[in-house]
């Protein structure tokens, strides 16, 4: 039986497209939205814990300065 050009190409394009490592089906890949609120979720716990973090660090850092700078002064200019 032959076959129209039409019905030739409808035969190609059918076989093209059920074949299972086809280039035009491959799967595609990205992040799903449970993989977007896990990596929301672990920024916000970043960012939670800097908060609480780093203001001690900065009070730690501050004396530390303010406690070097009074072991430089001699101790006769500290009572006056």
């Amino acid at each position: 039986m032959p076959y129209t050009k039409l019905a030739l190409a409808y035969k190609q394009i059918g076989t093209f497209m059920h074949k299972p490592h086809s280039p035009a089906l491959k799967k595609q890949a990205g992040m799903t939205l449970l993989g977007m609120l896990l990596v929301c979720a672990s920024l916000v716990l970043v960012g939670l814990v800097a908060m609480k973090v780093l203001p001690a660090y900065q009070q730690y850092y501050a004396v530390k300065m303010v406690m070097s700078g009074l072991n430089k002064e001699p101790l006769g200019s500290m009572s006056q």
